[in-house]
């Protein structure tokens, strides 16, 4: 027999992702096609820290760029592997190298920017890669933006971990398609206009793209999400670099908050869904509801079946599987977050 308060967070998880699709099939239908044609040339800085595995595909993906006048400042944070050295071949007119000593990602990029010549700018991570109309749609959107967010997916997706974090970024997709925004411009696929990067430079931190943002919402510049600027980038491999991975960011999160003052409250939200998404299964397993567990299992495989339709992926098994998937990140996350609150953080 099911005692029915244990059927709650089943009901919260099935229902707050339903509402998710509903809004999600809305934004697809009202959201206007992207603009392709001529645009505002782009400067795009690449910066790089031992990237020698991936600077060459990310050169060649950026070169392939369409109906978009670009240069390229790659800058070299003072990389000691051959990073510099494979970058030579690519130099040209458009294609510029700066050297400096290791300073950080934030250094890097505000380097890049004083040397920019255009007032469109794009953000690239050395490690990822573009589609041909992806400087053309940032380029487009800045016209009518301050800040614009691309569309990140994961490139290696072969093994299960990375199956997992493709999975999840289809879903972050689908939220940000959904909400028509962003809550952080992810440093690894973005465009900004030079004078508000003049204003709001990029600071030291683990987190330096959610610093950065809430900066930027402070200053009052208008940010908006591109979700046809499509950017795929590499993700963690191994279970010890996920994890450092999320701690980092998870650290870096509540330090930052705790610096402006933004309340932790704020997180409680994905807390509590966190929590309904760890227990459904159990708590429906337990008391032998497997006819509902069945169902939760199919209803969040076909709404992320419709996310990898809209989103570039076509892996039909792993979107089916994907409550398992969410069951994993929704642990990380918690996990996570939790230790991060209880490390003392210096403001």
């Amino acid at each position: 027999m099911v005692i029915w308060p244990v059927l709650i967070p089943f009901f919260i998880v099935l229902f707050s992702d339903a509402a998710l699709l509903f809004r999600y099939i809305r934004a697809l239908r009202i959201a206007p096609l992207p603009q392709l044609g001529r645009c505002a040339p782009i400067s795009v800085i690449v910066p790089a820290y031992n990237a020698k595995e991936t600077i060459r595909d990310t050169l060649q993906s950026l070169m392939s760029s369409e109906n978009v006048r670009y240069e390229i400042l790659i800058v070299d944070d003072g990389s000691t592997d051959d990073t510099s050295n494979l970058c030579k071949p690519f130099l040209s007119d458009s294609i510029h190298l700066i050297s400096q000593r290791h300073e950080g990602k934030w250094a890097a990029l505000n380097n890049g920017i004083m040397n920019a010549s255009y007032n469109h700018i794009a953000v690239i991570d050395a490690d990822t890669k573009v589609l041909p109309s992806t400087l053309n749609i940032l380029s487009f959107a800045l016209n009518r933006s301050d800040a614009v967010a691309g569309n990140l997916q994961v490139a290696n997706t072969t093994s299960v971990l990375g199956c997992i974090q493709a999975q999840e970024h289809v879903r972050i997709a689908m939220h940000r398609r959904a909400k028509e925004g962003v809550d952080t411009i992810s440093g690894v696929v973005a465009g900004y206009k030079k004078k508000v990067l003049g204003d709001v430079p990029f600071l030291p931190s683990c987190v330096e793209d959610f610093e950065h943002t809430i900066r930027l919402r402070n200053s009052g510049a208008i940010i908006s999400y591109e979700p046809t600027a499509y950017a795929y980038t590499k993700m963690p491999e191994s279970l010890h670099a996920y994890f450092s991975q999320r701690s980092r960011w998870a650290n870096g999160t509540i330090g930052e908050m705790r610096k402006y003052n933004l309340p932790i409250r704020g997180l409680c939200k994905g807390y509590f869904l966190g929590i309904c998404d760890v227990l459904a299964l159990p708590l429906l397993a337990c008391y032998g509801a497997y006819p509902l567990l069945l169902f939760l299992i199919v209803a969040e495989g076909c709404i992320q079946l419709v996310g990898n339709m809209y989103e570039g992926k076509k892996n039909t098994f792993c979107a089916l599987t994907f409550y398992f998937q969410l069951i994993v990140l929704a642990a990380t996350f918690l996990a996570t977050n939790m230790l991060a609150l209880m490390t003392p953080h210096k403001k």
